[in-house]
C-alpha cells in the first residue's frame, strides 16, 4: 500500500478586519431598511467515509488537546470537486493542470476565511481509506501541522475513488474563519468594521457587551459620513448577533464602551 501525500498553507487570504471610528451626533440622517431575503442553508451531503475523515481528524485534535473542527458544507464540496478533478484527469497536486492554487479555488468555490490549508493524500487501497490518509499525514511534520494548527476552526473532506485502479485521491481544506479585533469606542460613537467577503454568508458576531448593529454596503456609507439619507440592509441589538453579510456589505456597529469583537464567518 502506497500513500502519497501533499500539503499547502495559504496565510491572510482575505484582508481580515479593518476598523476606523465614525464620530456620531444628534443630527443624524434619516435611513430606510431595505430586507433581503438569502438562504444560506446549504445541504450537507458527506458521504460515510467523507464523514469517517472528519470524526478521525477530529479524534486526532482532541487527543492533542485541540478543539474539534465544525465541517464546512462549502469547503467539502470544493474539497470533493477537487478529488474528483485530479481522479479525472490524472494528476496530483496542489495546482490544477491551468496552474490554479488552493487559494484561486478557494476564492473561486466562494469559500469565506481567513486562513485555509490543505492536506492532499493518494492512498493505493479502496480499504481503511480515512485511517491510511491519516497514519500519513501524521508521519509527516508539515501535514500534521496543518491538521493540528490551532486557529481552524472549520474543515471540509473530499474522497474520489476508482474501483478499476483501485486508488483514493483524498482532499481536506483547514479553514479559519475567525476574527478579533479590539474597536475602541466611547459614548456616541460608531465602528466601521470592513470584512472581505469571497460570496454571501452567515456571520456572527459578538462583542461582550451590548450593542447595536447595522449593515449598509460601502455607497451608503459614504452617503452617511456626507449627513446624507442612507439605506441599511439590517439592525439588531444584543451581546450576540447574526446575519448574512454580502461582498459589498460594510458593518457599523454602536456601543457605550469599548468592544473586543469576535466575528465568525461561514
Amino acid at each position: 500500500m502506497v500513500v502519497l501525500l501533499a500539503l499547502m498553507l495559504l496565510l491572510s487570504a482575505l484582508s481580515g478586519c479593518v476598523t476606523n471610528t465614525v464620530v456620531g451626533s444628534n443630527h443624524d440622517p434619516s435611513y430606510t431598511l431595505e430586507v433581503r431575503d438569502y438562504n444560506t442553508s446549504i445541504e450537507h451531503n458527506l458521504t460515510a467515509e467523507e464523514k469517517h475523515m472528519v470524526d478521525l481528524i477530529n479524534k486526532v485534535r482532541k487527543e492533542n488537546n485541540l478543539s474539534e473542527l465544525g465541517i464546512s458544507v462549502r469547503a467539502s464540496k470544493l474539497a470533493r470537486e477537487y478529488a474528483n478533478e485530479m481522479l479525472s484527469r490524472g494528476f496530483f497536486s496542489h495546482y490544477d493542470p491551468e496552474g490554479r492554487s488552493v487559494g484561486d479555488r478557494a476564492r473561486e468555490g466562494g469559500l469565506n476565511y481567513r486562513q485555509v490549508g490543505e492536506n492532499l493524500a493518494l492512498v493505493d487501497s479502496l480499504k481503511n481509506i480515512s485511517e491510511k490518509a491519516i497514519e500519513g499525514w501524521l508521519s509527516s511534520p508539515k501535514h500534521r501541522e496543518t491538521m493540528l494548527t490551532p486557529e481552524y476552526n472549520k474543515v471540509g473532506v473530499g474522497i474520489a475513488c476508482s474501483r478499476e485502479e483501485e486508488k483514493c485521491y483524498i482532499s481536506s481544506l483547514y479553514l479559519d474563519t475567525m476574527f478579533n479585533v479590539y474597536v475602541p469606542m466611547q459614548n456616541d460613537s460608531r465602528a466601521v468594521v470592513n470584512v472581505q467577503m469571497n460570496s454571501p454568508g452567515l456571520v456572527r458576531i459578538s462583542g461582550g457587551r451590548e450593542m447595536k448593529v447595522m449593515l449598509t454596503d460601502r455607497e451608503n456609507l459614504a452617503k452617511f459620513k456626507k449627513r446624507e439619507d442612507y439605506k441599511i440592509y439590517g439592525q439588531w441589538e444584543g451581546r450576540e448577533v447574526e446575519f448574512v453579510m454580502f461582498p459589498t456589505d460594510t458593518i457599523v456597529v454602536e456601543s457605550d464602551g469599548s468592544l473586543n469583537l469576535s466575528l465568525e464567518m461561514e
